[in-house]
C-alpha cells in the first residue's frame, strides 16, 4: 500500500479513516484493505443507493425531507468505528432555520432533523439512513 495515498485522511479508529472537505465530499477508507467508499461528492450529492435510505422512516421522522439525495447542511460521523461498526449522520434540516411571511412575521425555531446509517468495515450500509432516537443502542446491536 502507498503510505502517502491517504496522508490527509483523518483516523476514525480500527484502521479506518475519512477524507472530507468543508462538509461536502466525504469518503471512508479501510486502511487494511485499501477499500474506499465515497458517500458525498464534491458538489454535495449523496452517493448511496435508494435501498440504502429508508425513505418511509425519514418521511415520518423528518417532515422537512424533500426526497433530494443531497447534502445541503452537514454530513459526518456520529462517532468513530468501534467493534466493526460506525454510524454516519446526514443532517436533512438544521435547527434554527426561520421562516417568515413576506412581511417578516411568523419566524420560529424548527427542530434539527438528522438521519443516520450504520456501516461496517467492508463499507456496507447495514442499517439504511433513517431517524434514530438512540444511535448508541442501535450500534450495540451490530457490534462484532
Amino acid at each position: 500500500m502507498d503510505k502517502n495515498k491517504f496522508k490527509d485522511a483523518y483516523d476514525i479508529g480500527e484502521n479506518m479513516a475519512v477524507l472530507s472537505s468543508e462538509g461536502r465530499s466525504f469518503t471512508i477508507i479501510n486502511k487494511e484493505t485499501d477499500k474506499t467508499r465515497q458517500f458525498v461528492s464534491e458538489d454535495g450529492t449523496l452517493l448511496v443507493a435508494d435501498s440504502e435510505i429508508d425513505s418511509d422512516a425519514i418521511n415520518k421522522g423528518c417532515p422537512n425531507f424533500n426526497g433530494c439525495k443531497s447534502v445541503r447542511y452537514c454530513f459526518g460521523r456520529y462517532d468513530n468505528f468501534r467493534h466493526g461498526v460506525c454510524a454516519i449522520s446526514w443532517m436533512i434540516y438544521p435547527d434554527g432555520r426561520y421562516f417568515a411571511d413576506e412581511d417578516g412575521f411568523g419566524m420560529e425555531d424548527n427542530d434539527e432533523e438528522k438521519a443516520y446509517c450504520i456501516i461496517n468495515k467492508d463499507l456496507e450500509i447495514i442499517v439504511p439512513f433513517q431517524p434514530m432516537d438512540d444511535v448508541e443502542e442501535i450500534l450495540r446491536k451490530y457490534e462484532k
